[in-house]
C-alpha cells in the first residue's frame, strides 16, 4: 500500500489502490488482479461461451433475429436504440480523448496506462459529514422537485424515533452486502441498503438510491398492482437525475463560497460520471453485442478470440497509440495500454447499457427542471415516476419529453460532457494560478519575516 505494507488484495479494496497517488501501487494492484484472471482464462472463457450458447438457443427457439433483439424484447426496446447509442458515443470519442489528454497532463505522465484512469485529478480534498448532515444536503438539493417530494423523502430518511419511516439501513455491518441497493415493493415503504461512510461519494450514493426509492413510492401509490413496479431501464433515470441535482446544488454552493477547489472537484466528479456511466457502459454494451455476434456466425469463442475482441474495442474507446489506428489518428494523449486489459471482460460479470441510456435522459430532464423550460418539465417528470410499468419504457421516457428512439439525446449528453471538459480546463488553470499566488504570498511573508529578524539582530548589535 502507500505506506509500503504488504496487504491482501480483494475486490472490495481494489479500487482504493487504483485511487493511490503512487503509480507503483496502482500498477501493482492492477496487474495482480488481471494476472489472477489470466490464470483462469480457459475456465472464464468457457463459462462465458456456455452462457452465450444458451442465449443463442433461446434466441432461435423464440425466433428472434439475434441475441440482442431477444435481450431487448423484455423491455420493448428496439435494436436500433441500442445501436444508435453505440454510434453516438463513437462520433464523440474525440471528446473523451481530450479528457484523457487533460488527465495525462495533470498527472504529469509521459504516457497513460489503464491503471491511471481512476486516480483523482484533485487530491487532498477533505469532506466528511454525518448521515444527518448528508440527508439535509440531499434534501436541500432536491428542492427543485417541490415540497411534496422533499417532504416524503425526508420522512423516509428520518428514523422512527424522530417520527420518520426509516427507509434506510445506513451503515456497513458484518455480513451485509457491499453494494448499495434500493428494494421496491408495492405500497409498502421502500427499503435502501447503504454503506454510508461520511464521504462525498456516500452522499451521492444516498441521492442515487433515494431516487430509486422515490420512484417506487410514486409508482406504487399511483398504479394498480400489476403495473405498480418499475422496470430497471426506467428507474435509473430518477436516480441519476438526483445525482445531477445534487451536483448542481453543490456547484452553486462552491461558487457562492468562491471555493475553486471544491468546484473543480465537482466538475471532475461529473466528468468521471460521464466517463463511467456513458462511455464505459456503452463500451461494454458494444462488446456484449459483438461477442454474441461472433458466436452467432459460428466462430469459436476461445480465450484469444474473446480477449482479442475486447482489446480492439478498448483500444478504440481509449485511443491506444500502439495500434495502427492510433498512429493514423494521432490522439491528443499518449495511451500505451498493457495487453492485460484484454481480460477486463472476465473481471466484470455484468454490463448495463441501461445506465448509459438513463444518464442521457436524466441529464436532459435535470437541465429542463432547473431552467423551468419547458414550463411543464416538472409535471412531466412526476408523470414519469408515477407511471410504473403502465406503458412501454420508451413511451414513458418519451412522455417525459425525451425520445431515445432518435440519437439526439445521446449526442446532447456528450455535448454536455464536452462543455464540462472545457470548464475543467479553465478551473485547473485558475486553481493552479491561485496556488502559485498563495505560494508567492507565503514566500513574500517568509522573506519579510527574515528581514525583520535581521533588522532586530542588527539593532541589538548597534
Amino acid at each position: 500500500d502507500d505506506e509500503g505494507n504488504e496487504v491482501e488484495l480483494s475486490n472490495g479494496n481494489y479500487i482504493k489502490f487504483l485511487h493511490s497517488l503512487n503509480r507503483d501501487v496502482r500498477k501493482g494492484a492492477w496487474m495482480a488482479v488481471y494476472n489472477a484472471h489470466i490464470a483462469l482464462k480457459n475456465t472464464l472463457t468457457s463459462t462465458l461461451a456456455g452462457q452465450i450458447k444458451a442465449d443463442i438457443f433461446m434466441q432461435k427457439a423464440r425466433r428472434f433475429n439475434s441475441c440482442v433483439e431477444r435481450s431487448l424484447f423484455e423491455d420493448d426496446i428496439d435494436v436500433s436504440v441500442y445501436n444508435s447509442l453505440i454510434e453516438a458515443v463513437h462520433i464523440k470519442l474525440p471528446v473523451f480523448h481530450k479528457y484523457l489528454a487533460i488527465r495525462q497532463k495533470v498527472l504529469n505522465l509521459d504516457s497513460l496506462d489503464m491503471y491511471d484512469m481512476y486516480v483523482p485529478l484533485v487530491s487532498n480534498f477533505d469532506f466528511k459529514v454525518t448521515f444527518e448532515e448528508a440527508r439535509d444536503i440531499v434534501l436541500e438539493s432536491l428542492a427543485p422537485l417541490g415540497s411534496e417530494y422533499v417532504s416524503i423523502a425526508k420522512r423516509g430518511l428520518t428514523s422512527v424515533e424522530e417520527g420518520g419511516e426509516a427507509w434506510a439501513d445506513v451503515f456497513e455491518n458484518q455480513g451485509k452486502r457491499s453494494n448499495c441497493v434500493s428494494v421496491q415493493s408495492y405500497k409498502l415503504q421502500p427499503y435502501m441498503l447503504l454503506n454510508f461512510d461520511g464521504t462525498l461519494d456516500s452522499v451521492f450514493t444516498l441521492a442515487h438510491e433515494l431516487g430509486h426509492s422515490m420512484h417506487t413510492y410514486y409508482s406504487s401509490h399511483n398504479q394498480p398492482h400489476h403495473t405498480g413496479i418499475w422496470r430497471y431501464i426506467t428507474t435509473e433515470v430518477p436516480s441519476t437525475m438526483n445525482e445531477a441535482l445534487l451536483n448542481e446544488y453543490l456547484m452553486n454552493k462552491a461558487k457562492k463560497e468562491q471555493n475553486k477547489k471544491f468546484e473543480l472537484y465537482l466538475i471532475n466528479k461529473k466528468c468521471e460520471s460521464f466517463k463511467g456511466t456513458l462511455i464505459r457502459q456503452t463500451q461494454f454494451a458494444e462488446f456484449e453485442r459483438d461477442v454474441h455476434q461472433l458466436a452467432e456466425r459460428g466462430q469459436a469463442l476461445t480465450p484469444d478470440s474473446v480477449s482479442g475482441l475486447y482489446k480492439r474495442i478498448n483500444d478504440e474507446y481509449y485511443g491506444d497509440n500502439n495500434t495502427d489506428e492510433g498512429k493514423r489518428k494521432k490522439y491528443p494523449h499518449n495511451l500505451q495500454s498493457s495487453p492485460l486489459i484484454a481480460w477486463e471482460f472476465a473481471r466484470i460479470p455484468h454490463f448495463y447499457y441501461q445506465y448509459a441510456l438513463a444518464i442521457s435522459v436524466s441529464d436532459v430532464l435535470a437541465s429542463r427542471i432547473l431552467e423551468g423550460k419547458p414550463a411543464d418539465s416538472l409535471d412531466r417528470f412526476f408523470n414519469f415516476i408515477k407511471a410504473g410499468d403502465s406503458k412501454s419504457p420508451l413511451d414513458i421516457i418519451a412522455d417525459a419529453g425525451v425520445d431515445v428512439r432518435q440519437p439526439q439525446p445521446f449526442i446532447n449528453a456528450l455535448d454536455h460532457f464536452e462543455i464540462l471538459i472545457q470548464d475543467l480546463e479553465r478551473l485547473l488553470k485558475e486553481v493552479d494560478d491561485l496556488d502559485k499566488h498563495n505560494q508567492d504570498e507565503n514566500n513574500d511573508k517568509q522573506d519579510q519575516e527574515e528581514v525583520n529578524v535581521k533588522k532586530k539582530e542588527k539593532k541589538k548589535k548597534d
